[in-house]
């Protein structure tokens, strides 16, 4: 068995390598999300190891905010602990690419031989779904690709539970959606249980262990799920903030161009109406057709209205029916439709399996006479098909032409339905004429395509010139924001570290007020593009990053060794934890009002939202506070105060946060609209904060309780 299975696995470490070469000679993947997202999740999950702390909370952007809740994080995710033995950050997320591209081809293999297909068949499936451009392109979204790689897995456990219900086969399942859940992409997952689903029937027993499975995975991750519902409970996207829901709905040209490569350009800009999410969604000519093919096997029926059902619903916008379906819950929580057309991917590469063994015994078979005339009508209709799709590519869409340089797959898929020769073929040879002219075709798709977010790793993780001249002792805020969209301009993701944009300052260890990532916590981002002075001083930011001319007078350019951005320093910052004498209750409205108004009022009162006894006593003038140990989950400040008061910290309010004063605990108010305050006594005394969220704790119970529950089912 290992003997047959090695010229498989050598063909797929050839295919890596021909995709992922570049990896070899230093550069590293940094396309859109890569650079500015992942690889800095991936910086904040190499200091946590070296500390042997949980991540569960990162002090560097927005003030601070939950880190293992952001399910794109992938902080418990195996494999990216594993990728992370690539030595840097970015290294780490080109190597978990590779990974997932491997899982991916592996897991359509496995799904389509529990179909009962061929290996050649099969590989087939592997091939189009985790080697085609669709798949490697889909690396600008890590998350998306890391959920949708355990599709196959998923699959082909559900139908080993369908052909033989028990316990082991249940565990099989339950581990494909826990590590699919772990992968960071919820509106993936959603189409994985529904393949489950399908693919289970509709035989009672199935369904009691496929319910166990889910049961059991939904256990297993429990650590990540519960701190992630509380983190949305407390978002933007719970509050009805999040933009619009329906941005990058797939255009009816995008189905087309899983067929014919490019069929749907030119695109829109990135945020236009239309789907620009997937930079090609290109599948291959032979493989739909193919797929085509297979729907005349009983077996590819679910698998065919599956997949249709999630490419009319990536049409979003573009499709009333769909359009209503997105409003309902719990699909109006998620974002993009265009990613239900990994989907239909999927569905098409395992179809496509069904289709190739459906070619090789017809060709087995040989034609009767009489079928000449239904071939060559079928010729002629092809024939002016094609030239009505030229036709409206060169006229309707001006450079949707570009797919005809895989002009000749097209001939080839006349040949396969319909120009097989009269007499038997032996099948293999049918197979691997078929296998090898979709590898090419998929092959040329790649190259031609191209992949245009390999950058050199030693530029991209070079030091900040800017993080240097704001000096390694800084312990206060930064504010960094490009103008514009210029995520699109040449070399900025190159310099993306240098300018310390997006979330690069993280790899400095520099706390910055700006965020990128969902969910978006309350406030935060309100509060700081709204533009207001007494936000921005209350955060304590002491330097501005800016593309063009600072933001307010008062500040002083800074010299660095960078012509753009330029640094601007500000004089008028308060510190981290200062300590007020006087507070007032207030509504959520008064204290966003009051952050856009001046700062001075708010270096001597606190706004506090929520119930608070006023401070009471004579007033004095002696009072101080000193942040004399900072780590992300735990910070201890100390208090000096003629009189009874406030320590007000300004790092982000957040349940799970909880304070204690000389070892007695301590309500955390949620201070300033944004900031944590703790009443505090007259005299000396050290204030101690720690983050270790309820949630997270029940998350680690129950994730206990899930292990347990599959090696009980393992070992039935």
């Amino acid at each position: 068995m290992r003997r047959r299975s090695l010229p498989w696995l050598l063909g797929l470490l050839g295919a890596l390598l021909f995709l992922y070469h570049p990896l070899l000679a230093g550069r590293v993947l940094a396309g859109r999300d890569a650079f500015q997202l992942f690889i800095p999740d991936a910086s904040f999950l190499f200091d946590a190891a070296r500390a042997l702390d949980w991540p569960l909370w990162n002090p560097w952007q927005r003030l601070g905010q939950p880190f293992a809740a952001t399910l794109q994080a992938q902080a418990f995710y195996p494999v990216r602990w594993v990728a992370m033995l690539g030595g840097t950050p970015a290294r780490a997320v080109s190597l978990e690419q590779v990974l997932h591209a491997a899982v991916a081809a592996t897991g359509a293999w496995r799904c389509a031989r529990a179909l009962g297909r061929t290996r050649w068949a099969s590989a087939l499936s592997g091939a189009a779904f985790g080697l085609g451009p669709l798949f490697t392109q889909l690396a600008i979204q890590q998350n998306v690709v890391s959920t949708a790689a355990w599709a196959g897995w998923v699959g082909a456990a559900a139908l080993r539970l369908r052909r033989a219900p028990s316990g082991r086969a249940a565990a099989a399942l339950a581990i494909a959606l826990a590590l699919a859940f772990l992968g960071g992409s919820p509106e993936t997952l959603l189409w994985e249980l529904v393949l489950a689903g399908v693919l289970l029937g509709r035989r009672r027993a199935p369904w009691h262990f496929g319910a166990v499975a889910g049961g059991v995975s939904l256990l297993l991750v429990g650590a990540t799920l519960a701190p992630a519902l509380e983190f949305v409970l407390h978002s933007r996207r719970a509050a009805g903030l999040e933009p619009e829901p329906l941005a990058w709905s797939t255009p009816p040209l995008g189905l087309l161009a899983t067929a014919w490569l490019n069929a749907d350009l030119p695109r829109p800009e990135y945020w236009g109406g239309e789907q620009n999410f997937l930079p090609t969604v290109f599948v291959g000519t032979i493989v739909v057709a193919l797929a085509g093919l297979g729907l005349t096997r009983r077996q590819g029926r679910g698998l065919a209205w599956f997949g249709l059902s999630f490419a009319a619903l990536s049409l979003g916008a573009s499709f009333a029916p769909s359009r209503w379906l997105l409003s309902l819950p719990p699909l109006s929580h998620f974002r993009y439709p265009a990613k239900y057309l990994v989907a239909f991917a999927f569905a098409v590469a395992v179809l496509s399996a069904l289709g190739l063994d459906a070619v090789s015994a017809r060709a087995r078979r040989g034609r009767p006479p009489q079928a000449r005339w239904l071939r060559a009508f079928g010729l002629a209709a092809f024939a002016a098909a094609m030239a009505g799709v030229a036709w409206w590519q060169g006229v309707a869409r001006a450079g949707g032409g570009a797919g005809l340089a895989l002009g000749g797959c097209w001939g080839g898929l006349a040949l396969l339905g319909w120009a097989l020769p009269g007499r038997p073929l032996r099948a293999v040879k049918v197979r691997v004429a078929v296998f090898g002219a979709a590898a090419l075709e998929l092959a040329a798709a790649d190259a031609l395509f191209g992949q245009p977010f390999w950058r050199e790793g030693a530029r991209l993780e070079a030091p900040s010139p800017l993080a240097a001249a704001i000096g390694p002792s800084f312990k206060g805020r930064i504010s960094t924001r490009p103008d514009g969209d210029a995520r699109d301009a040449p070399g900025f993701v190159e310099g993306s570290r240098a300018a310390l944009v997006p979330l690069r300052f993280v790899e400095e260890h520099l706390r910055a007020v700006e965020g990128y990532g969902a969910p978006e916590p309350l406030r935060v981002d309100e509060a700081f593009a709204a533009g207001g002075r007494a936000a921005f001083d209350l955060a304590g930011v002491e330097y501005f990053v800016r593309a063009g001319a600072a933001p307010f007078d008062d500040l002083e350019p800074v010299p660095t060794p960078l012509e753009a951005p330029r640094l601007y320093r500000a004089r008028s910052a308060f510190p981290r934890a200062f300590v007020v004498h006087e507070a007032r209750e207030v509504r959520d409205d008064e204290a966003a009002a009051a952050l856009r108004g001046p700062s001075e009022r708010l270096r001597d009162h606190v706004l506090v939202s929520g119930r608070v006894a006023a401070a009471s006593g004579a007033g004095c003038a002696e009072r101080a506070a000193s942040v004399v140990k900072d780590e992300p989950r735990h910070v201890v400040v100390e208090t000096r105060s003629c009189r009874a008061g406030f320590l007000v910290l300004t790092d982000a309010w957040y349940p799970g946060w909880r304070a204690t004063i000389d070892g007695v605990e301590a309500p955390v108010l949620r201070a300033n609209h944004l900031v944590r305050a703790v009443a505090i006594p007259s005299g000396v005394h050290e204030v101690s904060f720690d983050y270790l969220p309820a949630s997270f704790l029940v998350g680690l119970a129950l994730s206990t309780l899930g292990l347990v529950a599959l090696l009980a089912s393992w070992r039935r």
